[in-house]
């Protein structure tokens, strides 16, 4: 064992160095920081899952050929920001507590109003709910069975009327696509309401106590996530200014849809299904 000025050491350690006291300067001090490349690449990806999250990606990565990969967005972007989502709408809550606002729901012993709290059991059960669901398709494909692929294969080569090519047509197969899947999930959505044999289903998405971003992970093994508007599982979002309300399925409109008797709102992305077809339900603004 050496003795040194600096401190003391074993072998080939390295020297305990003694604690920085209050003495020495700031500048002299050694400061630990994120690298900003790191940085940046968190910022570019939340951004980019941000965009995912909305439907706002380039009409460019959506233009698939023969041959081209499906680009995973449900695993690298999809199911990282549904957390993301629940911690900011969580960290704006304890805000609204530290403000005096009302938090805590209308359900429940403990409803105190405002926008529904999270509660630790709720959102494990909502997350074991979704993870049963994913494992539960990763065990369908196991054995052969993809439901969606399965289904979209049966109808593109027995039903389809023309065949349009994406890349020379980018535009036109992106709208006929948008807006047909749209209207077929709102057709999906109410089926699965008004079916009771679809209901079976469906039924786990609506049994939780809670509404909250976490609600929306409360999915059913036999309903796979196809896609659906995510975000709007909240309470903190009231009426959507510039008529948005009138084109767009929003929080308010989806909270009716969660509210009993429900059965209205059925919309994916896009509530003028809902219109067209008379199942819109009344808007009403959530009372703090």
């Amino acid at each position: 064992r050496t003795s040194h000025s600096s401190g003391i050491t074993f072998g080939h350690l390295p020297p305990l160095r003694k604690p920085l006291s209050s003495s020495v300067p700031f500048a002299n001090r050694r400061v630990y920081h994120i690298p900003a490349m790191a940085m940046a690449d968190v910022t570019a990806y939340l951004w980019k899952g941000f965009k995912v999250m909305f439907y706002i990606v380039p009409m460019s990565e959506l233009t698939l050929g023969e041959g081209d990969d499906v680009p995973p967005y449900l695993l690298k972007y999809g199911i990282p920001m549904f957390f993301v989502f629940i911690f900011v709408e969580f960290v704006i809550q304890e805000i609204m507590r530290a403000l005096g606002y009302k938090v805590g729901g209308s359900h429940g012993k403990d409803a105190k109003g405002g926008p529904a709290s999270y509660r630790l059991n709720e959102l494990v059960a909502c997350t074991l709910v979704g993870s049963f669901q994913q494992i539960g398709l990763l065990l369908f494909e196991l054995v052969g069975l993809n439901f969606e692929v399965t289904t979209y294969t049966w109808f593109y080569e027995h039903c389809r009327l023309l065949t349009l090519d994406a890349k020379q047509y980018p535009l036109l197969v992106y709208l006929a696509l948008f807006f047909g899947k749209d209207l077929g999930y709102y057709w999906a959505h109410r089926s699965m309401h008004e079916w009771h044999v679809m209901w079976i289903g469906h039924s786990v998405h609506h049994s939780g106590e809670d509404y909250n971003m976490a609600t929306g992970l409360r999915q059913g093994v036999v309903q796979p996530m196809m896609g659906y508007m995510y975000w709007i599982h909240t309470d903190l979002v009231n009426r959507l200014p510039l008529g948005l309300e009138y084109i767009f399925n929003t929080p308010m409109a989806h909270r009716m849809h969660h509210r009993p008797p429900g059965n209205c709102n059925y919309a994916g992305m896009l509530i003028i299904w809902d219109r067209m077809f008379g199942t819109k339900g009344f808007l009403v603004l959530f009372q703090p």
